[in-house]
């Protein structure tokens, strides 16, 4: 008899495990999706201040007189590539890190598929040598 409620107690495990890593799976997506919309929220803000910083510095150069020629062009057009430079690499951060949670959520899918198949296993394992136990004890 003990063999029949080890059994029951492998399926209901199985399926918990199940759940529990469907459940954990659609949590890590959902926070992949929020790290995306973090990283672009941030890099818009990235964005924003740095067609800031340019209109200050060509301001700057207006009030005192140099015109955006030559070396002061020069420094305002690598300023404005460093400015793209940091939007881009924020968008490229937050897509990594959304990109390792996804991974995790596939992870934890295997992990439970793999505790649900052990489990079933388990269970029927326990049928088995349960019913091996009564078929000798009626011999």
């Amino acid at each position: 008899m003990g063999d029949f409620i080890g059994a029951a107690g492998s399926f209901i495990e199985a399926e918990a495990a199940l759940k529990a890593s469907k459940y954990n799976a659609s949590l890590a997506r959902r926070n992949a999706t929020w790290e995306l919309q973090s990283a672009q929220e941030e890099a818009r803000v990235s964005n924003v201040q740095g067609r800031k910083f340019l209109g200050e510095m060509k301001a700057s150069y207006g009030i005192s007189g140099v015109t955006l020629e030559g070396s002061a062009f020069d420094v305002l057009q690598e300023s404005a590539i460093a400015a793209k430079q940091d939007e881009l690499n924020i968008k490229a951060q937050g897509a990594r890190r959304a990109s390792a949670i996804e991974q995790g959520a596939v992870i934890e899918e295997y992990q439970g598929k793999a505790a649900h198949t052990l489990g079933q296993i388990k269970g029927y394992a326990g049928v088995v040598q349960g019913a091996s136990k009564i078929a000798t004890m009626g011999v």
